[in-house]
């Protein structure tokens, strides 16, 4: 999703609704119901509806882009739960859902009689906009919608100062995107990138596995200077990757049953204790799935549909809830799951619950407060496990994992064992820059119910162990595996 909901960005929650909509529009049609100026502070965007078409600008205090514009019809986006109400004596306009059980919100936008001032007086131009402009823009749309900062331990306005040193009027392109990727480098915040066509730059805290295989290589092959090497290293990752998640299943005692791409597998030990590994929260229906140690999957990718993922992991967990059913407690494994969707975890919890909770809040940053918190509040899905539940977590269970790891925690017959999470839960917005270059951020928290804020820290295990250790790897072992099977059993 990177991760995480279907609510990224605003163009393509808006927009995506309304694709192929323009052929139900004609210049006789009435005024949309959805007309005028839509401004989200908290988001740094503004959605104009004007003669059933919509426009997007991204902006901060004293920069704007026009970020897109594209037919739409009141009907799509009535159907897509698109929602006007007034409250507090203004006007909002808002998106809906609760696609199979699950609830997810668009950002909260309130009608205005104009655009923002700077998107009236300093519309930067995508095509030609100088350097030190487009600097300024992303560094002043951190410093307004980031919340993080102090979590992660980086005084922005001087880092942002002694970086744009870097820069000169005269500066292209290739001198703005290595002092952008700079920027971002100490946050170490897998939810942001620096996007340049179909490559991105991103970076995450030190130690997941991915990054855990490099330093291995290196250590035993020296440093990576030619492509031979990168092959080399690249046929390592892939060895060892493999080898990881085939040391997940030495503990079947029989079939071992796969689903979804692979990305959902089960079976049952030798003691009866069930085991579901889940590598994923997209992809189930996409003949490309996401790999495991991506913690910045593209959930823009049009070919991934959300509502068909839902559909087809709901069917999944009917499959292995049934078949597990008669196991006398479970083991889920997400210690490599990279993200998806938020509503994918949702709807897998579901099958955990009791009775209806509320699980966990939402809220964005606000200046120097936030907005008023939405409460995700789930019912239980109609076939249920409520048996001791051992859920495994590691630095690779990032995003839509982890709002799965934030749910399950809350649950009586849940406990967590492995590593931290790693500390990346909120929403990305997406941010263009120019005809090349985008970018992304959050400026979102995402909240236990007694206010417990994990971004950048990750969700502690409350029982530690290591994961994936080389030692493992090479004697075919899955010790945090093993450890919570053989807990399982003796309760």
């Amino acid at each position: 999703m990177y991760r995480s909901t279907v609510f990224i960005a605003v163009i393509p929650l808006l927009l995506s609704a309304c694709q192929g909509s323009s052929q139900h529009h004609s210049d006789t049609q009435s005024e949309s119901e959805f007309s005028g100026i839509w401004t989200s502070i908290a988001y740094g965007e503004t959605i104009e509806v004007r003669d059933h078409s919509v426009s997007l600008y991204q902006h901060s205090s004293d920069y704007c882009i026009s970020a897109g514009e594209q037919d739409v019809s009141d009907q799509a986006l009535i159907q897509d739960g698109w929602q006007i109400f007034d409250s507090a004596g203004e006007t909002h306009l808002r998106q809906f859902q609760t696609l199979l059980g699950t609830q997810t919100f668009s950002p909260e936008y309130t009608l205005q009689s104009s655009l923002p001032e700077s998107c009236q007086h300093n519309l930067l131009n995508a095509h030609d906009s100088n350097a030190l402009d487009l600097f300024d823009f992303f560094v002043q749309t951190y410093a307004e919608l980031y919340p993080s900062f102090t979590q992660r331990q980086v005084n922005w306005d001087a880092h942002a100062a002694d970086v744009r040193q870097t820069l000169t009027t005269g500066s292209d392109g290739d001198e703005l995107i290595p002092a952008l990727a700079e920027l971002i480098e100490p946050l170490q915040d897998s939810h942001l990138s620096i996007n340049i066509g179909d490559d991105s730059i991103s970076f995450s805290r030190n130690n997941t596995l991915l990054l855990q295989l490099i330093s291995e290589f290196i250590d035993s092959e020296g440093e990576v200077t030619n492509e031979q090497q990168y092959q080399a290293l690249l046929t390592y990752l892939d060895e060892q990757i493999t080898r990881v998640k085939n040391n997940r299943l030495n503990y079947a005692a029989g079939d071992i049953e796969s689903r979804g791409n692979n990305l959902v597998q089960w079976y049952l030990s030798d003691n009866n204790t069930g085991v579901l590994i889940i590598d994923g929260m997209l992809g189930f229906d996409s003949p490309a799935a996401n790999t495991s140690t991506n913690t910045n999957t593209n959930t823009n990718n049009e070919e991934r549909s959300e509502i068909a993922d839902l559909q087809t992991i709901a069917a999944i967990m009917d499959e292995a809830i049934t078949a597990l059913q008669d196991s006398n407690g479970l083991v889920i494994d997400i210690r490599l799951n990279g993200g998806g969707y938020d509503s994918v975890s949702q709807l897998i919890s579901r099958y955990f619950l009791d009775s209806s909770r509320s699980l966990y809040q939402k809220q964005a940053r606000l200046g120097s407060g936030r907005t008023e918190p939405d409460t995700i509040t789930l019912q239980p899905a109609s076939r249920t496990y409520l048996k001791p539940i051992t859920l495994l977590t590691s630095a690779n269970t990032v995003s839509a994992a982890e709002v799965f790891t934030l749910i399950m925690r809350e649950l009586p017959q849940v406990t967590l064992m492995g590593s931290e999470t790693q500390g990346a839960l909120a929403d990305v917005l997406d941010r263009t820059l120019t005809d090349d270059i985008s970018f992304t951020l959050v400026n979102e928290y995402y909240l236990t119910m007694d206010g417990d804020w994990f971004e950048g820290s990750g969700i502690p295990a409350e029982i530690a162990t290591q994961s994936f250790t080389l030692a493992q790897r090479n004697d075919h072992r899955d010790d945090t595996l093993a450890a919570a099977l053989d807990s399982l059993f003796d309760n």
